[in-house]
């Protein structure tokens, strides 16, 4: 059990073509980062994108909505 406030992380192991691998492995060379790094950082790019990307757009649309009834009800209660 991980402790509280104590990030951890799942240990995966899967196939990929070897160009894959070795485009990240220079990247990562280049970034000074390891490569595992960077495929990490694509993944969770790709999960926000693509998994939380309509949650994102739904909140943003939620808060532009607040603001249109805000603005609009101080401007009817001015005309009041």
């Amino acid at each position: 059990m991980a402790r509280e406030g104590v990030r951890t992380t799942a240990v995966v192991t899967f196939r990929a073509e070897p160009d894959i691998i070795d485009w990240y492995r220079e990247k990562a060379e280049e970034r000074g980062v390891k490569y595992q790094t960077l495929l990490k950082r694509a993944l969770h790019e790709y999960m926000v994108i693509h998994g939380e990307g309509e949650a994102l757009e739904e909140r943003i649309r939620k808060i532009v909505r607040e603001e249109i009834q805000d603005f609009f009800g101080s401007l009817q209660q001015q005309r009041d």
